[in-house]
Parts: structure tokens; C-alpha cells; sequence
């Protein structure tokens, strides 16, 4: 595969992912608010009681950011800071901020995308092309993995009362003494 089709499908993969990123949080924040309305009872007894030592891992983590080495982006941070450097360019500061934002990050689909709109060539080792390549596969990964907590899995069902219980399980709520609370 040539470098321009490399590059070409990193940066469409990459706002692929940038937007399925937050389609899923403007999603986890709504059925945040349905599973903790939906279950509130469940809740309140798990406090009352105090039976659970730990939290159980009913909602969705933050995303991760997953890190590229930053040695293999250094050459690419370089020329993109003689390109949006503010005392070098004309322009303000958010383009500058940007690029040192991802590489601290060590997001090297942001830094290709900014290279490219600034005009800069890139040539990407083969490496770090499959470092980008996995960092976003596995950014992926990460949010259809969130895609399966207690939350996602409850909002996205038909909500029957077996599988209320089974999230009771998973929330370490025992159904007996749950119903039994329940009634004083």
C-alpha cells in the first residue's frame, strides 16, 4: 500500500472513531440517567444494607487514550511545530496547542490529520502505521467492550424482569433479602 493510501485510510479511520466516540458518550450519559431511574430501588437497598464491600463495575469507564511511542512521532511533532508554532506563523495558538496536545498524548492519527491540512508530508514507517492502526482498532475495541455494562445492556433491552434479576446479581444484590427489604 502506498504512504498516500496509508495515510488516506488512518485519518478516515480515525474520524470514524473520533465520531463513534461520541456518539457513545452523548448515548452513556442518557442511559446513566435511565439505569439509575430504573434502578433507584436497587441502589437505595445496596446502600441501606451496605453488603457490598466494593463497587460493582455496573457503569461505563471513561475512554482511554491509547499512546504511540513518542520517539516514533517526534519527526511529524517537529515539522508540525514550525508549522503552527504561534511566534512563527501569523495564526493563534489552538492549532500549536492542538499538536502538542496529541503528542503528549502519543495520538498520531490527530498529528497525521494536522499534517495534512497544514500541507506537510509525511512519511510513516511501517511501524508506526501499525502503532496508529492498533492504537484505533483498539479505541475500538474499548468502547464496544463499554458497549456491554450493566447500563448499556439494561437501555438497550425490552427491560423483563429476568433480566432485572440478573443485574441484581451482577450488582451483588441478593433477590431474596432485596424482596424482603422491600416490604418494610
Amino acid at each position: 500500500m502506498t504512504d498516500s493510501l496509508k495515510i488516506k485510510k488512518i485519518l478516515l479511520f480515525s474520524e470514524l472513531i473520533e465520531l463513534e466516540e461520541e456518539e457513545f458518550l452523548s448515548l452513556d450519559r442518557k442511559y446513566e440517567i435511565e439505569f439509575l431511574t430504573d434502578f433507584s430501588r436497587e441502589m437505595s437497598y445496596d446502600m441501606a444494607t451496605n453488603e457490598n464491600k466494593s463497587t460493582p463495575q455496573v457503569e461505563a469507564n471513561s475512554l482511554a487514550a491509547l499512546k504511540i511511542e513518542k520517539k516514533d512521532l517526534k519527526q511529524l511533532y517537529r515539522k508540525l511545530v514550525r508549522a503552527t508554532h504561534p511566534d512563527l506563523t501569523n495564526d493563534g495558538d489552538e492549532n500549536f496547542k492542538l499538536v502538542q496536545k496529541a503528542y503528549d498524548e502519543g495520538d498520531g492519527s490527530i498529528l497525521m490529520r494536522e499534517a495534512v491540512r497544514h500541507g506537510i508530508k509525511i512519511e510513516i514507517p511501517d511501524k508506526v502505521y501499525d502503532d496508529i492502526s492498533k492504537s484505533l482498532d483498539d479505541r475500538k475495541k474499548i468502547i464496544e467492550d463499554k458497549k456491554s455494562c450493566a447500563r448499556w445492556i439494561w437501555c438497550l433491552s425490552d427491560k423483563n424482569d429476568k433480566l432485572r434479576q440478573r443485574i441484581r446479581a451482577m450488582m451483588g444484590i441478593d433477590q431474596k433479602k432485596f424482596e424482603d427489604w422491600l416490604k418494610e
